[in-house]
């Protein structure tokens, strides 16, 4: 399943390194006046070995950022978004992260995570049950709140199937801190509508296994499910996956993989 790019301004430099952003500037023939900008520039940064190595944040990025603030010949400011393959944590949690590691006021609107495009789905999804994958386990719920943030209001997380079926996963349960989390409903009575893949997965066996237990089962309900012929029938439940850098589909019989733009 393809999400479409997340959308900017013109773009000089997406993935530009930071030390390098004041060359930029001269190698892209861009003049600035007093007044206005002739040729209107914005520019993405990717976060991690970009601007920050780890935890540390390059002096050379702090430099970048305050000229890109205004603090350069022109006196003007350029439009400047960031753009991260992480996530796990609200677009206002970064922002607010971003703006601590650069001294700047960065806001939620500025930050485009791996998750950020899900919103676009909300409208589809808004009512109905849906599973969500992945995520940090700490601290605890805050997943599932960055996307019921979104706008989703019926979300249900592995830590909640596994609850309910333990034999669908025996080798690991929700751990005690995450236990006031779960929510505790009769899945037998609730139709999952589609899969989210929102963030890493954190016991990959665990997850694939639930969620193959999803994809086999009768119109969403889990616990159920379906022969292979019926299976082959119906239409598949949709998995949206936040950051798959591949994508693997069936032409024929024949199996191909091409990368997710």
């Amino acid at each position: 399943m393809m999400f479409q790019r997340l959308a900017a301004r013109p773009v000089i430099g997406a993935r530009i390194a930071a030390g390098h952003v004041h060359r930029s500037f001269a190698h892209a023939n861009v003049r600035f006046s007093s007044t206005d900008v002739r040729r209107p520039i914005a520019i993405a940064f990717d976060i991690d070995g970009v601007l920050k190595q780890g935890q540390v944040v390059l002096d050379e990025a702090r430099q970048a950022i305050r000229r890109l603030e205004g603090e350069n010949p022109w006196k003007q400011r350029v439009p400047y978004v960031f753009i991260t393959n992480g996530g796990g944590k609200s677009e206002v949690a970064r922002a607010r992260d971003l703006s601590n590691d650069f001294g700047v006021e960065v806001t939620p609107s500025q930050v485009g995570q791996s998750h950020t495009v899900m919103q676009s789905l909300v409208n589809e999804y808004v009512d109905k049950p849906v599973l969500m994958v992945g995520g940090p386990d700490h601290p605890t719920g805050q997943a599932r709140s960055v996307f019921e943030g979104y706008g989703f209001r019926q979300v249900y997380t592995v830590h909640d199937l596994n609850a309910y079926a333990p034999a669908a996963w025996p080798y690991a349960q929700p751990q005690e801190d995450q236990q006031s989390m779960v929510k505790r409903v009769d899945f037998s009575k609730i139709q999952l509508a589609a899969i989210f893949m929102f963030h890493d997965s954190r016991a990959w066996g665990r997850d694939i296994q639930i969620m193959l237990d999803v994809l086999r089962s009768d119109n969403g309900v889990f616990g159920t499910e379906i022969t292979n012929e019926e299976l082959r029938r119906r239409k598949q439940m949709p998995i949206f996956f936040s950051h798959g850098d591949l994508r693997t589909y069936m032409k024929g019989d024949t199996k191909l993989t091409d990368s997710v733009g």
